[in-house]
């Protein structure tokens, strides 16, 4: 078994396996209009909810990997559910922004490792 430290970081924040995953999700959503909402504020939550930085299990767990994924789902559920109010581009990104807590350091996607500025230390400098 391999490590997570030792897995390929994705490139790209592509939605994995789309082609299977999206006629079965094309499906629900046609079936229960509520579907993308609730999808998109499970994903948003899961990448906004901080890391327990004592819980080691879930900080390799919810690595790069993690969030590129949830990312990549996001993306597609904008480019292809944006007819739905709550899927287009501007709710899913006032749900991200909205989620954030204040004192969380963001984790730089740019340089891994690498953390910006608290979000309050930004709003003083406006």
């Amino acid at each position: 078994m391999r490590s997570v430290h030792s897995r390929k970081q994705p490139d790209t924040f592509d939605a994995p396996n789309a082609e299977i995953w999206s006629p079965l999700l094309n499906y629900i959503r046609k079936h229960y209009p509520e579907f993308g909402s609730i999808l998109v504020e499970t994903i948003v939550s899961a990448i906004v909810t901080p890391v327990d930085e004592n819980d080691e299990q879930t900080r390799a767990f919810k690595g790069r990997g993690y969030y590129a994924c949830l990312s990549g789902w996001l993306l597609w559920i904008v480019s292809h559910w944006s007819d739905l109010m709550e899927c287009d581009a501007e709710s899913v990104t006032w749900l991200l922004l909205r989620g954030i807590p204040r004192e969380a350091e963001i984790p730089c996607v740019a340089t891994p490792g690498r953390m910006t500025t608290t979000l309050t230390d930004t709003q003083g400098s406006r």
